[in-house]
């Protein structure tokens, strides 16, 4: 698949979510693998737009979601003891990465040596927070303001695939700074005390 076919599929996926009334963050990701969706996926984007505008259609198609959804979200979670985690995210994260996200991953700095967790910006990073939630039970990740809290491996094993992906299509790296988008920089009204040891990956 090229960089362009796998934006276009993460963006429809999010279309197909949202139309069919998947508000979940993790939607998206597990939908992916859904077999109705992967059917429609291979349809072009004029079969998309009329299958999501058509009430009769869209509605078909979340009956037939609803299902699969279930079993997918088992299947995610039981591949995530299986397999390591670059294989994993090679197979469920990176299918719903659009290339915006794995830009704003690419110029993000790396955790530092003290860093313990990471403050993943939940508009700026979507599909990586999805895949933290399903690789990290519920008490080691955190919901704080818009911003997912997670344990540093998470967050290290995404940034690493992400360079890997950008060398293997031939990307442009521009690297990372300590000061890109204030990763330093607690959100607006935390307090830092609150949350020490922690990266801030805002995304902008």
């Amino acid at each position: 698949m090229t960089p362009q076919q796998r934006d276009r599929e993460a963006r429809a996926v999010v279309a197909i979510a949202r139309a069919c009334g998947f508000g979940q963050p993790v939607a998206p990701l597990i939908l992916r693998r859904v077999p109705d969706v992967e059917r429609l996926l291979r349809s072009d984007d004029a079969t998309i737009r009329r299958v999501l505008g058509d009430p009769q259609l869209r509605t078909s198609l979340r009956s037939g979601l609803m299902g699969g959804f279930e079993a997918t979200w088992k299947q995610a979670t039981l591949e995530r003891i299986r397999l390591d985690h670059p294989d994993w995210l090679r197979a469920w994260w990176l299918p719903v990465t659009s290339s915006g996200e794995l830009d704003r991953l690419l110029r993000t700095p790396p955790p530092r040596s003290d860093d313990k967790r990471v403050g993943l910006a939940r508009r700026a990073y979507p599909a990586t927070a999805a895949a933290a939630e399903v690789l990290l039970d519920r008490e080691h990740r955190t919901d704080l303001d818009g911003y997912l809290l997670v344990e540093r491996r998470i967050a290290a094993a995404i940034l690493d695939l992400a360079h890997e992906v950008a060398n293997e299509e031939g990307a442009a790296v521009t690297g990372g700074s300590g000061s890109f988008g204030g990763a330093d920089r607690p959100p607006e009204g935390i307090d830092p005390r609150d949350h020490p040891y922690v990266a801030w990956w805002h995304g902008a």
